[in-house]
């Protein structure tokens, strides 16, 4: 009741002031977050992006929890290995940044979740495949002679099973020794040639994908490293920066909702990417390299790709544009790139329904002038409002 009658008493306030002084009135909208303590998202943690969700983000989590305990223990007085609360020099990084490395991150072994468990998924096999051609019966190990020795243009058969395995990958990120992959789709590889196939080339395949997912796996932690120093760095030459529970090494990229089990991304931004990829739930890992401009306050809304994926959050968002809409003689989406195209689209379709005159002026910046008018045609938008810096690349 309070909230409808704060909306009833806001519309007569603007249609007072625009009888009296003839003004037009906007209104910032922001569709792609909501504050860190709405407490509506204890009721809706699908509206967020979380590890229940969002399985991929478990390791970035991890990461990003460890580096906070480890600040929460030198605030608290509580680290053994840093009794000061304060970074101020050079010696006091590296000291700091030696730590993370070797005994906050380190242990957490986070390597392993890029990693496939080689017996597990073997047995998966076995069984998949007697399911599908139980006349199919493979050899341990394989002749290499049975190889195609005349036609260069063919991959040899372990190539072969290494790249239906690298292209269907799953569980990324989620667990030690969690990944796996689409054992339907290498069974059909395996039933075509069974007499170039074995149980041997399967576990060599997966010994090699292991390979190539440790490597990428350290290189994300070594491009995390660099970004978590750059932000101390920037705290050392503040010159004063002291570690309490409020004000921590580093902005947190997570934060723990009030229920105890959601475990919610936070918004940022970032430089030179597609601002039409979902930068959050991307198999790019960009929260465990740190390579975001985060906003600590802020929670990442999770639409994804129709209403299906969260109801209650489309609504809710629907009901606020809506009913700006009609108070209103303009909305200003605030960073309208980083918004999902199609749900910028929606939202502005329902505010025009509501209010045929309104004028939608929108914050973009996606570096790319072919973007910003395809996000300006798609949406609806009248006006692109920039940022002083961003002004000049068009």
């Amino acid at each position: 009741m309070k909230q409808e009658e704060a909306y009833k008493t806001l519309k007569g306030a603007i249609k007072s002031f625009e009888e009296k002084y003839h003004a037009l009135f906007f209104v910032d909208i922001i569709l792609n977050h909501t504050s860190f303590d709405s407490a509506w998202l204890l009721e809706h943690p699908d509206a967020c992006y979380n590890i229940h969700n969002t399985p991929s983000l478990t390791s970035a989590y991890m990461l990003d929890q460890a580096i906070a305990d480890f600040s929460n223990s030198i605030a608290n007085k509580s680290c053994p290995d840093y009794t000061e609360t304060s970074l101020r020099t050079e010696d006091q990084l590296e000291k700091l940044m030696d730590l993370i490395r070797n005994k906050v991150v380190g242990p957490l072994k986070l390597e392993e979740y890029f990693l496939m468990d080689e017996n597990s998924l073997t047995e998966k096999f076995k069984q998949r495949l007697n399911e599908l051609a139980p006349n199919i019966k493979l050899s341990d190990s394989h002749d290499e002679e049975l190889d195609d020795l005349y036609n260069i243009f063919v991959d040899d058969r372990l190539v072969q099973i290494s790249k239906v395995i690298n292209e269907n990958l799953q569980n990324l990120g989620v667990a030690p020794y969690g990944v796996t992959f689409s054992i339907d789709k290498v069974c059909e590889h395996f039933i075509k040639e069974p007499e170039k196939s074995s149980f041997d080339l399967l576990g060599q395949a997966i010994k090699k994908a292991n390979e190539l997912n440790l490597q990428r796996a350290r290189a994300y932690l070594e491009e995390a490293f660099v970004n978590i120093r750059k932000v101390l760095d920037c705290r050392v030459k503040g010159n004063n920066h002291e570690i309490t529970t409020t004000n921590p090494l580093v902005p947190p990229y997570f934060t723990n909702l009030k229920d105890g089990k959601t475990k919610a991304a936070h918004n940022g931004w970032m430089d030179g990417v597609d601002v039409l990829e979902d930068f959050v739930d991307s198999d790019k890992f960009y929260y465990l390299r740190r390579t975001i401009n985060i906003w600590g306050d802020l929670i990442k809304l999770r639409y994804g790709k129709s209403k299906h994926d969260s109801p209650y959050l489309w609504k809710r968002m629907k009901n606020y544009v809506v009913s700006m809409a009609k108070v209103f003689h303009g909305l200003r989406i605030g960073n309208a790139q980083c918004t999902s195209i199609h749900v910028g689209e929606y939202f502005i379709r329902k505010a025009r329904k509501a209010n045929p005159s309104i004028y939608v002026i929108a914050e973009i910046g996606s570096g790319s002038r072919e973007v910003d008018a395809l996000f300006a045609k798609r949406i609806g938008i009248n006006a692109i409002v920039r940022e002083a810096l961003n002004v000049f690349y068009f």
